[in-house]
């Protein structure tokens, strides 16, 4: 018990380091922006590209999309605060380094979903 506490201790310590960083901070808030704006520019691409005749190739997305029809859209959005909430909690490097590459490919998707939407 006593290790756990101090692990979470520890953690909590780091974050706090992180975040007093203001160079890892800024960088954070920087990719957090266009992790949010490519949030929305995928809803927006994703609603286009089905309109055009296009379907969803998440089948986990999909499935929520056919289930909750626009309810996914709040959902999405509430998630993407929640994970930005945590990027800005602890802006480690390595955490701000693998959140970086994982909008650099949502952000592929996003490009696709804008083709696919005009190309249809």
């Amino acid at each position: 018990m006593f290790k756990r506490y101090r692990e979470r201790r520890n953690l909590v310590a780091h974050a706090r380091e992180a975040r007093n960083n203001h160079r890892a901070f800024q960088t954070a808030v920087a990719i957090i922006l266009a992790y949010n704006v490519i949030g929305v520019l995928d809803i927006a691409s994703t609603v286009a590209a089905i309109r055009a005749g296009g379907v969803e190739a998440n089948p986990v997305i999909r499935s929520m999309m056919e289930s909750q029809l626009v309810s996914w859209i709040p959902t999405k959005l509430a998630l993407q605060i929640l994970v930005s909430g945590m990027v800005l909690w602890f802006p480690h490097r390595f955490v701000v380094g693998i959140f970086s590459v994982a909008v650099l490919i949502n952000g592929g998707f996003v490009a696709n979903n804008i083709r696919l939407a005009f190309t249809l």
